[in-house]
């Protein structure tokens, strides 16, 4: 085994017991706290690849953090006040530069919306679906790999050269069913689960396709190099996002 894909087995083992502990532990706290700082590493790397300036980046940052505190206070007023501040910036800049970038608001809306989102399921109790949707994003990543590998021919998108239909229909059966069949298990009705799968997983690549546009449009290979082994946070996290939002659907 090479040097690099031990870093890369270490850093994943490391990542993934980080995660369960806080996931699983009784004290919400720990799972915020942990949501909140990938946030903002995450608002970090999408104003570095879309080239926002730093006053851009520290609004953004505000903007994350207090969206955060507002889901774990359960303050919807403090939550839409939050969520605008990027906007109100945007409308600042505007009379006082004559011009904003609208792409100054992005980031928010990318990186803290959705793992806002996921921080609250945990708080109310929704294991089950954060749970549902790792398993149809990262056991299909795990099909597509290996089925793309041995039957890929046909390339998917030139955006990501390296994708090809065979491997996406296959992560799409593996982590569809994956996924389909814990909920079923977790006693969801088979129909909703496999529906339930099967929208995480899909979800899941447009969102890996849609960072690889952003990577591209700058001209990067990963997005950071916080993880060894594995490029930036939104490098792991860029499916995680799409099917994120896509879990409203089906939490109560």
């Amino acid at each position: 085994m090479s040097e690099e894909l031990k870093k890369r087995w270490l850093t994943a083992l490391v990542g993934i017991f980080v995660v369960c502990v806080c996931l699983f532990s009784p004290n919400a706290v720990f799972f915020f706290v942990l949501v909140w700082a990938l946030v903002l590493v995450s608002v970090w790397e999408c104003c570095r690849l879309i080239e926002l300036e730093k006053r851009y980046l520290v609004v953004n940052m505000v903007s994350s953090t207090l969206f955060m505190a507002s889901v774990y206070s359960q303050k919807l007023p403090l939550a839409l006040f939050s969520a605008s501040i990027p906007l109100l910036f945007a409308g600042l800049d505007v009379f006082l530069t004559s011009e904003a970038k609208l792409t100054g608001i992005f980031p928010f809306y990318y990186a803290a919306l959705p793992f806002s989102w996921g921080a609250y399921l945990k708080l109310k109790g929704e294991i089950t679906v954060l749970i549902a949707i790792a398993i149809a994003v990262w056991a299909g990543d795990a099909g597509a790999y290996f089925i793309g590998r041995a039957f890929g021919r046909k390339k998917l998108h030139p955006i990501s050269p390296k994708k090809t239909v065979e491997g996406a229909l296959g992560g799409f059966l593996v982590g569809s069913l994956s996924s389909a069949l814990f909920l079923a298990v977790s006693g969801w009705h088979p129909l909703k689960a496999f529906t339930a799968g099967a929208l995480f997983n899909t979800a899941g690549q447009i969102g890996d396709l849609f960072e690889s546009y952003l990577k591209r449009r700058a001209g990067v290979k990963d997005s950071g190099t916080i993880f060894p082994g594995h490029g930036g946070a939104l490098d792991r996290v860029d499916s995680l996002i799409f099917a994120l939002f896509v879990s409203g659907l089906f939490t109560s």
